[in-house]
């Protein structure tokens, strides 16, 4: 796990880049953990749907991801308007979640 100052050191240098391939890098490794899948063909674009997992695994990936992060996700599978649906929206919304809790 990544402390603080090293996610600070990820987005600064780059404007979030290194950050958010962290995040798509820790989120593949939860969703091949979940699935027992390997995720190698996965990319952003594939839909979540597409890894095996449902709505309820979605909350659980979350809840890992703030685990991992030591933030607060802002994310609600009942939600159509949160519009997350394919991996990389997961990531999109980690790494929004990150820097806002860096800005504080």
């Amino acid at each position: 796990m990544r402390k603080p100052q090293q996610q600070e050191a990820l987005f600064q240098t780059d404007g979030g880049e290194a950050l958010r391939a962290d995040v798509a890098r820790v989120l593949k490794e939860i969703l091949e953990r979940r699935t027992q899948r390997d995720g190698a063909d996965w990319t952003e674009e594939t839909l979540f749907a597409d890894t095996g997992l449902d709505s309820f695994d979605a909350i659980e990936c979350v809840f890992e991801l703030e685990e991992h992060y030591k933030v607060e996700i802002d994310f609600n599978a009942n939600d159509p308007a949160s519009k997350v649906q394919r991996v990389g929206d997961f990531v999109d919304m980690a790494t929004r979640s990150i820097i806002a809790k860096s800005e504080t």
